[in-house]
């Protein structure tokens, strides 16, 4: 059985009605259910830019984390909290990465990627993203330090994958997909602006074409696949106000992860999760968490646990 967990945040100046948490998708029999609400009182999830809840999620071992804004949360399997740990340096968090022990996270309004080690439970590394006339340029920093860099979010840096040939990541502003191999970055593809979630996957890159609503594999050679983001009749849709800062509009495209070699799983607003066959391009299923226009898909990934259902 092929399961996923997803993160939604909900933005908007009234929240506490909305359904929105982490929720678990068996794909195999289509079905969902909610391991942790952001709105049952328990604790505040509030995040940056008018928004409710934690967005990317990443594993080690037994042990769940989520960010939000200069907080880093441990939970269990069951989503009982652990414990917390800050850093002044974590903001507007968009994405982790998880490689051997470190856990890499995406401090988007710093321009920057931290890394906590988690045998110490500590952020021990930083590193600060800038754009010269020459392109993109990585300067290590130590988070704890009473100095670093300043708050700067140029890059828009949305995308992080760190594997055992590179640490991959991209943003609106970086002008393409860059790996830092612990020396310097280095662009290996061109992407489109408006892009999200971009990472390698077999010979080429999937992301999220967030500006066009569509899901592109974008292949080294070979043509192209490109998938429609679902998009729902606005009769149906719910909490639809203008006036709401910060609500996204339907089809906004955030959260992929790869099933398998074949399969990818996208999410989109509002709180869509899409799976998508890159060899027959075609789309096999798409499940639908909340028609509440103020909730979206943030953090998407396998969950790695035997099911609890």
């Amino acid at each position: 059985m092929t399961s996923l967990v997803a993160t939604t945040v909900v933005r908007g100046k009234h929240t506490s009605d909305a359904e929105a948490g982490v929720f678990l998708i068996d794909i195999d029999q289509q079905r969902t259910r909610q391991l942790l609400n952001w709105s049952d009182g328990t604790s505040d999830w509030s995040g940056p830019d008018n928004s409710h809840g934690l967005g990317p999620i990443a594993f080690d071992d037994q042990r769940v984390f989520m960010a939000g804004d200069q907080t880093v949360f441990e939970f269990d399997r069951a989503f009982n909290l652990i414990a917390s740990y800050r850093c002044p340096y974590l903001k507007n968090c968009q994405a982790i990465s998880r490689y051997r022990r470190r856990l890499y996270m995406v401090s988007s309004d710093y321009d920057s990627i931290l890394g906590f080690d988690l045998d110490n439970n500590a952020f021990r590394w930083g590193l600060h993203v800038t754009r010269d006339r020459r392109g993109l340029r990585a300067a290590p920093f130590n988070p704890a330090a009473a100095s670093g860099p300043a708050e700067s979010s140029s890059l828009a840096i949305n995308s992080l994958v760190c594997n055992q040939d590179a640490m991959y990541l991209s943003g609106a502003g970086t002008r393409g997909l860059h790996a830092y191999t612990g020396q310097y970055l280095r662009k290996v593809a061109l992407l489109p602006d408006g892009i999200r979630n971009a990472m390698p996957h077999r010979d080429g890159i999937v992301f999220n074409d967030t500006a066009k609503r569509i899901v592109r594999f974008v292949r080294d050679t070979g043509a192209q696949r490109a998938f429609n983001i679902p998009v729902y009749n606005p009769q149906h849709l719910t909490h639809v106000d203008s006036g709401q800062p910060g609500v996204v509009e339907q089809a906004f495209g955030r959260g992929l992860c790869a099933i398998d070699d074949r399969r990818i799983a996208a999410g989109s607003s509002p709180a869509t999760i899409t799976i998508y066959d890159l060899d027959a391009v075609k789309t096999e299923i798409s499940m639908n968490l909340s028609m509440d226009l103020r909730t979206a898909i943030h953090g998407l990934e396998l969950w790695p646990f035997a099911s609890d259902n």
